[in-house]
């Protein structure tokens, strides 16, 4: 003899399973939610002729850029103002460049400028047996005056750069912070080179 099961739901089934959807909805619409406010939290800035395209955090000040393809900074990091800066220098193609040389000339050139200049460290990426593809470089100085409206006690900053050439150009992105405000400013740093396209 045959047994007949039916299969029997119960309201406390039923609600289950609107529980479910009610949860996979709500995930959906927070998804949607952080990837607005992710795209809405930076800015784009463009200058195609130096082959840069670049996403900064929404709310930065665009600053004077005589010297510079780019350059923020973030109005709310205190006296001293963590700082996004970006050269670009188009190559002459006669005359091979070298990354640490170009390094070199930089970190020689700030400490003319710059009270206490040090370089801290050097990170080359690539492989070991080859040229460097790009170098990363730390540093640190002190800023006498971080902010020339007020009277303040001198700042100590840090500074990253990365250096790399691409195309016909040898670009260096700059990040300087004061000391207090850098290891956070460095993860949104590396992003920022990493977005533009370069990194590693």
């Amino acid at each position: 003899m045959m047994t007949l099961v039916t299969n029997v739901r119960t309201r406390r089934d039923r609600l289950a399973d609107w529980l479910v959807i009610g949860v996979v909805a709500v995930a959906l619409l927070l998804g949607w939610g952080v990837k607005t406010w992710a795209v809405a939290g930076t800015e784009s800035f463009t200058r195609p002729e130096a082959g840069l395209t670049l996403n900064y955090p929404s709310g930065w000040l665009m600053g004077s850029a005589e010297d510079y393809a780019f350059k923020v900074r973030d109005p709310n990091s205190g006296p001293f103002k963590t700082t996004y800066q970006v050269m670009a220098d188009e190559l002459d193609p006669a005359r091979p460049v070298s990354l640490v040389d170009a390094v070199n000339a930089s970190s020689l050139s700030r400490a003319r400028k710059l009270t206490a200049f040090r370089l801290l460290d050097i990170e080359t990426v690539g492989e070991e047996d080859q040229s460097p593809s790009a170098i990363w470089s730390r540093y640190v100085y002190v800023e006498e005056k971080p902010d020339p409206f007020r009277e303040s006690l001198p700042a100590v900053v840090l500074g990253l750069d990365y250096t790399a050439v691409k195309g016909e150009y040898l670009y260096t992105f700059t990040l300087v912070a004061s000391e207090a405000n850098f290891d956070e400013a460095e993860e949104g740093f590396r992003a920022f080179v990493g977005d533009a396209g370069f990194g590693g």
